[in-house]
């Protein structure tokens, strides 16, 4: 891990260190939150599971956006203003034309306009953290509550794979309706194919909606458990034993992976 020269936070008021600080906390929360709230599948919209998660993304949405823009105006009226530039503002503003362009071709406008939001949020939330990492324990905090949840994930896919796939596929060939009920779906339908489909097809998805999801996150989780050890590695005494905190890194490391495996592509033949 490539050590930074002087922490940038010394430039900014005690007001600037602390706000981002409160921001950074809200993001690890929201990266918590994503990673462990359970989606339900898709259903009709007008069911009482499909209208949380859409109550949920919002929120979330919101929540990021309200954080973004707070942030911007503090830092922009203050008398120390600092912005990193990446390479990510150029894709978000095309992202942005092309969202305002199909919102207006879109037959639900509303829909559109929350699909848009709900995809740009997240990127703000990043522009965002490349502001506020602007030290070597912050950045290793993202990185290790970035691994801890790869490791909650791999869990919840190991249950997955080895105990509740099989449960909920007995469950549902012994009673089909107490499942499709509460999901909205009528026997003999399409969405019912698609259920069915997404259930004899054993996903190992962990928290998210499908495998490749969460295949995506192990990967993220992954490298920054890697990371860590790569840094305790290191900086490690040339006399002294394997410290713990290089074995928990290993073992986060090793245990993501495992997590990986069975998630297993969407295009892996099964």
């Amino acid at each position: 891990m490539k050590k930074m020269p002087l922490d940038s936070s010394l430039s900014k008021t005690k007001s600037q260190v602390i706000l981002e600080y409160v921001l950074l906390a809200l993001c690890l929360c929201v990266i918590a939150i994503r990673t462990t709230y359970t989606e339900g599948p898709v259903a009709q919209s007008t069911t009482p599971a499909n209208l949380t998660d859409n109550l949920y993304s919002l929120s979330v949405s919101a929540v990021l956006f309200l954080m973004f823009v707070f942030w911007f105006i503090f830092g922009f009226c203050s008398k120390r203003f600092l912005y990193r530039f990446t390479a990510v503002e150029i894709g978000l503003c095309l992202f942005c034309i092309a969202a305002v362009i199909a919102g207006f071709a879109a037959s639900n406008k509303r829909e559109a306009i929350n699909d848009a939001v709900c995809l740009i949020t997240p990127v703000l939330m990043t522009v965002l953290l490349v502001q506020i990492l602007d030290s070597q324990s912050k950045i290793k905090l993202v990185l290790a509550v970035i691994a801890a949840l790869g490791m909650v994930s791999a869990c919840q896919c190991a249950e997955q794979f080895f105990t509740s796939n099989q449960a909920m596929i007995d469950q549902y060939e012994q009673a089909p309706q107490t499942m499709l009920e509460p999901l909205g779906i009528q026997s003999g339908s399409f969405q019912q194919f698609l259920f069915e489909h997404r259930l004899y097809s054993r996903d190992v998805r962990g928290f998210f909606t499908t495998g490749n999801s969460a295949g995506s996150f192990a990967i993220l989780a992954c490298f920054a458990a890697l990371a860590l050890f790569l840094d305790k590695f290191k900086n490690r005494q040339p006399k002294s034993s394997v410290s713990l905190s290089l074995i928990m890194c290993g073992v986060a490391a090793a245990v993501i992976v495992f997590g990986l495996i069975i998630t297993r592509s969407k295009g892996e033949k099964r």
